[in-house]
């Protein structure tokens, strides 16, 4: 892992409260149900971190906030940054399961990314 992929995820916060529309095992049996995508794959345990799906060549993909990922990992697992880190690139994203592997976006503009941006100026 390369030192700004590191950098990147040193300010990991807990999601805001003002996100209501966190997917739970509830919303998203409803949004299968009402839209009916089978070939989906899904991380395990990562149901909360679940932004929505997207679509390329034709193909349907799970897309999951990067953040909540390692926050997930943290609160619920007990990991340090680093270990949440490590076992989510080695386990997570390093994990290709075919065509509809699920994406990990990393949102531009969070207050993590903002003061990486801001260290990097300086």
């Amino acid at each position: 892992m390369n030192r700004m992929t590191n950098k990147f995820h040193r300010d990991i916060q807990h999601p805001t409260k003002k996100e209501t529309n966190m997917m739970t095992p509830e919303s998203l049996d409803e949004w299968l149900q009402e839209f009916g995508t089978p070939e989906l794959i899904f991380a395990d345990g990562f149901i909360e971190a679940i932004v929505g799906v997207a679509t390329q060549f034709n193909r349907d993909f799970v897309v999951y906030d990067h953040e909540k990922c390692i926050y997930i990992l943290m609160k619920r697992d007990g990991m340090t940054y680093d270990e949440a880190i490590d076992f989510f690139y080695f386990n997570v994203i390093g994990a290709y399961v075919g065509d509809s592997t699920p994406a990990f976006m990393k949102k531009i503009g969070t207050q993590a990314n903002q003061r990486n941006t801001n260290e990097q100026d300086n």
